[in-house]
């Protein structure tokens, strides 16, 4: 390192160099400094933003939590109180409590099932007693079992099948209802109106559905065995896949309904108006169809052994393609006017050994096709 003297014999020009340069230097190393504190100071503040965050961040869950549980503790004690005054002995009260019971299922979907068990069996509960002769029932559901039936049947999202077997509920508006898999066995549902109701998988076995409206229902795949649908308005519903085995459809308005491989073994339906009805593959085994219009319907694979249709209209419903069509049924006095019969095995036809006995027992014409 140079001395003082040293320094001191060099030109003037080189020791303001000299010096320049340790300014520099010392500049560089203050500037060096000042970085190494703001790095530092940003450091810390990106650390204690972080702290901050993260104990925000565990406020709000904290906070979310609390209110979470709050809302919990609120809906169950609106829960507990609706639950009181739906046993209210007046019927404001109740009906009140139904109305309730109707937002909370919107603002609880997880308590969707318990809600409506809870309307199924108010209504259960609260119908004419089964020793109630039906003459004696009701013009029509009280307010607050209307009220019950028109929540649940206006209850758009799923929910396990409803259970309102053997319910007492004649000349309800249930219009549009939604009771797809609903069990309503043994249901007393006559006059009730059904129109566009959805009922597909629906188990109406023995249920009454006397003079019901059931306007192009959708009844796919339903269970109907035995059930009562004496003049019912079936125009235009769908049965497909249906099971009415043994239902009593005497003088049921059918015009155009859907019948697709439906199950209609035994089943009565003596006078009934099945113009235009599709029956395509339909089970009709030893069915009762005496005086059945079934102009212009499709029976096209029907199976019509052993069923009864003396005094049926036949007049431009289509029946070939099928070998078995009418093998064993009965056809005296049938209105085969117009009928297309071609393909069918008329062979074994009751009463009958073939095309002229036919001719000789039914109303035929020159439009009668074989």
């Amino acid at each position: 390192m140079p001395t003082q003297d040293d320094l001191d014999r060099l030109p003037a020009d080189v020791r303001m160099e000299l010096r320049n340069q340790q300014r520099a230097e010392r500049h560089q190393w203050l500037n060096s400094l000042g970085i190494l504190f703001g790095v530092l100071f940003t450091a810390g503040s990106l650390v204690a933003t972080g702290l901050t965050l993260r104990t925000a961040q565990e406020d709000l869950r904290t906070s979310q939590e609390n209110l979470r549980l709050a809302r919990e503790g609120q809906f169950t004690d609106r829960y507990a109180k609706t639950l009181e005054a739906l046993t209210d002995d007046d019927a404001t009260i109740r009906l009140g409590a139904i109305h309730a019971l109707n937002r909370l299922l919107s603002d609880s979907p997880r308590d969707r099932a318990a809600i409506t068990a809870v309307l199924a069996g108010f209504i259960r509960s609260h119908d004419p007693a089964p020793t109630t002769e039906n003459e004696e029932l009701p013009s029509e559901p009280s307010v607050d079992i209307a009220a019950a039936l028109s929540t649940l049947a206006s209850n758009p999202l799923p929910v396990p099948p409803l259970d309102l077997h053997g319910v007492r509920v004649p000349h309800s508006d249930l219009q549009n209802a939604n009771f797809n898999g609903a069990n309503l066995s043994g249901a007393t549902l006559f006059r009730a109106d059904l129109v566009q109701a959805k009922l597909s998988g629906a188990n109406l076995t023995d249920a009454n559905l006397h003079r019901a409206k059931l306007i192009r229902a959708d009844l796919r795949d339903a269970v109907l065995s035995r059930t009562d649908l004496r003049d019912a308005y079936l125009t235009r519903a769908d049965l497909s896949g249906a099971y009415p085995t043994e239902a009593d459809l005497r003088d049921a308005q059918m015009t155009g309904t859907i019948l697709h491989r439906a199950n209609l073994s035994r089943a009565n339906l003596t006078g009934a108006y099945l113009l235009e009805a599709n029956l395509t593959g339909a089970s009709l085994l030893d069915a009762q169809l005496r005086d059945v219009d079934l102009s212009g319907a499709d029976l096209r694979g029907a199976d019509l052994r052993g069923a009864d249709l003396r005094g049926a209209r036949l007049s431009n419903a289509f029946m070939g393609l099928s070998g078995e069509l009418l093998r064993v049924a009965d056809l005296r006095g049938a209105n085969l006017e117009g009928a297309n019969l071609r393909g069918a095995d008329l062979r074994q036809v009751r009463f009958s050994v073939g095309v002229d006995e036919i001719r000789r027992v039914a109303v035929t014409d020159g439009t009668t096709r074989w």
